[in-house]
């Protein structure tokens, strides 16, 4: 048997565009804030004791949060790779899952205290709400800029064709697009 050439192609797969860097940086920054806050209300609800805290909810789905953000952080730089891009994509999924569990069980939790006089308990459920809410909607859309982005074929291995530069391969993405109707 003969054994074939096998092509490797060393060049780096294209980066992404500009503003889409800048948009996954800024919602990087947004979702680590906000899920920072979530950690936070998740830690008060720990020591205050409140229904919330047995699951440690709010703990656990803001540090899925923040590492989606931190991932979203590390993709809006010039120098990124596509295992990071898709690396992101799947944190930012996993943890708008998380934050809706934890915008659920926030709700839940501040619906039960509505028959007393526990308004500040009733407060901070209420901002918890919010905070995993927004994340949720940041995190939607971050994992939407991504996957809109031309990722090359394998995701972490390189595209199997060669561009003489990135305008090239993004004409070659908007007409294989054009053709299935995705632009």
């Amino acid at each position: 048997m003969d054994r074939q050439a096998v092509n490797i192609n060393t060049r780096s797969p294209p980066v992404l565009q500009p503003e889409k860097r800048c948009a996954l940086k800024i919602l990087g920054i947004c979702e680590v804030i906000f899920g920072s806050g979530c950690v936070t209300f998740g830690f008060v609800f720990l020591f205050a004791d409140y229904s919330i805290s047995y699951y440690g909810a709010g703990i656990w789905c803001g540090i899925l949060i923040v590492t989606a953000g931190s991932l979203g952080i590390a993709s809006g730089s010039p120098a990124t790779i596509w295992c990071l891009v898709n690396l992101h994509t799947g944190f930012s999924m996993f943890g708008c899952v998380a934050a809706a569990l934890l915008a659920y069980l926030s709700c839940a939790s501040m619906l039960s205290w509505l028959s007393g006089e526990y308004r500040w308990e009733i407060i901070l459920h209420g901002l918890n709400v919010f905070f995993s809410f927004i994340s949720c909607i940041l995190l939607i859309v971050s994992a939407s800029i991504c996957c809109c982005c031309p990722s090359p074929l394998g995701y972490c291995g390189t595209c199997s064709q060669e561009y003489e530069n990135d305008e090239e391969q993004h004409e070659e993405y908007e007409l294989q697009n054009r053709s299935t109707g995705f632009t």
